[in-house]
């Protein structure tokens, strides 16, 4: 079994925190080596390409997905 631990993700998770708070995404994504935080299809094609036969000999990984979060 594999797991993904995403970084923070502009999604409606915890009430749609970011679109009440808009004033931390900025914050986030200076601390995110890719400047921005993820959207939810980021975090999807991981998951997808994780799923396919492709990765068949991934096994007991946990695939941070962060964009380099706190790096």
């Amino acid at each position: 079994m594999n797991a993904v631990s995403p970084g923070p993700v502009h999604s409606n998770f915890g009430d749609g925190a970011f679109d009440k708070h808009p004033e931390y995404i900025k914050p986030l994504a200076e601390q995110t080596a890719l400047g921005r935080i993820a959207k939810p299809e980021d975090i999807a094609k991981v998951i997808v390409h994780l799923l396919s036969d492709d990765f068949a000999w991934v096994t007991a990984q946990d695939i941070e997905i962060s964009g380099g979060f706190m790096l």
